[in-house]
């Protein structure tokens, strides 16, 4: 390996240097509100490859695993990865409920891999077998485009294997890829935009970035063969993209959690690079209000422990990142590109080194400890950075019926010492009956309220359109905070609901503090999910928990009375189990109208002893 890199170096970079970091992006075209055919194409790269990796960027990528430490295996593995490939049969037309999507994505990851391998170490068995990746897809009967996301990703696999490989497929393998993704790709993305004008068009979640990236870098790999509907989808694209975008307003935030903003950003950074290496210039789509800080969403949203604040349909771990080292090169934050390379592991994808930069850790940036996003409505705040025994919050407001989201306004989740203690469930199989009706789906554990970190009034789910904005927040080296306003989401159970989180006693032990008026009796039911195994003390106020080697307490300052039970939140098939999760809960029941305050606390087995006084939300500073 060390040899090969040698004489693969050697030939490849003899003389050459190039600073990824410092590369410039070619500048805005001044024709960007033209629309004519010629207009769009007018700077088109003529030569091939064009899309998101130039050969420049593949020499800087071998220089890279030359320098790096871990560069020989990461090639290796990368290798290993590329070669595994080669005995496994090509993607099938096989629908898994509605959805061809797993064989898009399969095709995509496939073709970009080899088409990496090929162009850093020539070798016939990856175009091959590229080859045959790309004329089993392009004849099929269709893309499934009743579900258009599978039909813009395999637009997507299909030019960046034509592109890559364009010089080494043969002419009549050109023609069958091309007319698969002008017929099965192209065709029907003009349906959608010029026929069907689905929701997607102006842009509420990650189908607008993904369908609209899909097709318009299928637009340019074909669009000197095919201009003139490569022109007619870049246009119709780039117009109905700028909604997409207008969405990362006002701070970078994405509004369907940090899952969904790894899905939205993948094709968000590829067509934006494409269009950057393609035509020069992206619109201007990439200098939208908020894009240029998308960045510190997801960093905020990380806890110590590495899992991500995961409210709706969205897991705890979201893998590489390297949309967030294509963020730090255009936008000069190399704090983004550190959050990358922790990502990367000992797992490299064909994008981190492609869009690689030396980065620096939250730490070192002097990154801010606490962060809301307004208009996504959501709070965290942290003990500090680089420790991974720190303490971390993070709380949502925003909208129950925003995409992928649950019946969870006031939600949390909580971090120290090493491990989640509050956790959030994530999403449930997308192909249970009811799963996308806002009504039938409340039999789903996960969707409805009790499934989540916070309150459960006289046995209801929270109003199905409630919204909550963070109302006020704040801190200093020894507290943090935020409240959230959820009157709105308890709407006909409770006059007022207020939720506060507290990070207190030098930011170390949460304090979730909830301040409720009533017209009447009032049922409250307090719940955190926690996989820690629980066991309560005889007198019902407090808890012990413990995950791992490390150990917490919970315990109930106020109401006087209220004890802390636990239950199992294990559910029956088809619903996912949850085995192993427990539903912490504190009750408590009010006789007739008035206020009433109840407040919890979590405390860290090696944080020192600290017991909080209550004080109103409103005294909080």
């Amino acid at each position: 390996m060390n040899s090969w890199f040698s004489s693969l170096v050697t030939a490849c970079l003899l003389g050459f240097c190039v600073n990824l970091s410092a590369q410039p992006l070619r500048p805005i075209d001044p024709m960007t509100t033209q629309t004519s055919t010629p207009a769009i194409l007018a700077t088109l790269r003529p030569d091939h490859p064009r899309l998101v990796a130039l050969d420049s960027d593949v020499e800087t990528a071998i220089k890279l695993l030359h320098a790096n430490p871990n560069g020989v295996q990461w090639f290796a593995q990368l290798r290993q990865s590329a070669d595994a490939i080669l005995s496994q049969p090509p993607v099938e037309h096989k629908l898994e409920g509605p959805r061809l999507l797993t064989q898009s994505r399969r095709a995509l990851d496939r073709i970009t891999l080899l088409g990496l391998m090929h162009r850093m170490q020539p070798n016939k068995k990856y175009v091959d077998r590229a080859v045959l990746e790309m004329e089993t897809a392009c004849a099929f009967p269709d893309w499934n485009p009743s579900h258009f996301l599978d039909t813009a990703e395999m637009t997507n696999a299909m030019a960046i294997g034509y592109d890559w490989f364009y010089k080494d497929l043969s002419p009549e393998t050109r023609r069958k890829v091309r007319e698969g993704i002008v017929k099965l790709g192209l065709r029907e993305g003009l349906k959608m935009y010029d026929e069907k004008k689905p929701s997607w068009i102006k842009g509420h979640n990650n189908w607008n970035q993904v369908c609209n990236g899909g097709l318009m870098v299928g637009a340019l790999a074909i669009a000197d063969e095919e201009p003139e509907i490569a022109a007619a989808i870049l246009n119709r694209g780039k117009e109905s993209l700028a909604h997409g975008m207008a969405l990362f307003a006002p701070d970078g935030a994405w509004l369907e959690a940090p899952g969904y903003w790894v899905y939205t950003m993948k094709y968000t950074c590829q067509v934006l690079s494409a269009m950057h290496t393609a035509l020069g210039t992206a619109f201007g789509l990439d200098e939208v209000p908020g894009f240029a800080n998308t960045g510190n969403f997801m960093l905020a949203m990380e806890g110590p422990t590495g899992k991500y604040f995961n409210w709706g349909d969205c897991g705890e771990k979201v893998g590489n990142l390297p949309e967030m080292f294509w963020l730090a090169r255009r936008f000069d934050k190399p704090v983004y590109a550190g959050v990358a390379e922790a990502h990367i592991g000992g797992t490299l994808s064909p994008m981190d080194l492609f869009w690689h930069m030396n980065g620096k850790s939250p730490a070192e940036a002097g990154t801010a400890l606490d962060w809301y996003f307004r208009d996504s409505e959501v709070v965290s705040h942290r003990e500090k950075w680089g420790d991974p025994k720190a303490s971390f919050v993070a709380m949502k407001g925003g909208q129950n019926n925003a995409p992928h989201s649950n019946v969870d306004l006031g939600t949390f989740v909580f971090d120290a010492d090493g491990e989640r203690w509050a956790m959030d469930l994530g999403s449930d199989d997308y192909n249970l009956p009811d799963y996308w009706n806002k009504q039938k789906r409340l039999y789903i554990y996960r969707i409805r309220t009790e499934g989540q970190n916070t309150l459960v009034l006289n046995g209801e789910n929270q109003n199905l359109r409630g919204k909550s904005k963070i109302t006020r927040h704040g801190g200093n080296d020894n507290v943090a905070f935020a409240v959230a306003d959820l009157k709105n989401a308890y709407k006909g159970q409770a006059a007022n609901v207020q939720r506060g989180i507290r990070l207190d006693g030098g930011r170390r032990h949460l304090v979730v503090q909830d301040e409720l008026k009533s017209n009447g009796p009032l049922d409250i039911l307090w719940c955190m999910h926690t996989q820690a195994k629980v066991q309560v003390a005889d007198d019902g106020k407090s808890a012990s928990m413990q995950l791992g080697k490390s150990a917490a307490t919970i315990k109930v300052i106020e109401p006087a009375g209220s004890i802390i039970t636990v239950k199992s939140a294990e559910q029956k098939p088809p619903q996912k189990s949850n085995k192993g999760i427990s539903r912490v809960e504190v009750k408590h029941k009010t006789t007739g109208a008035g206020n009433t305050r109840l407040v919890v606390q979590i405390s860290p087995g090696s944080a020192k002893p600290f017991t909080y006084t209550p004080t109103p939300i409103s005294d909080w500073k």
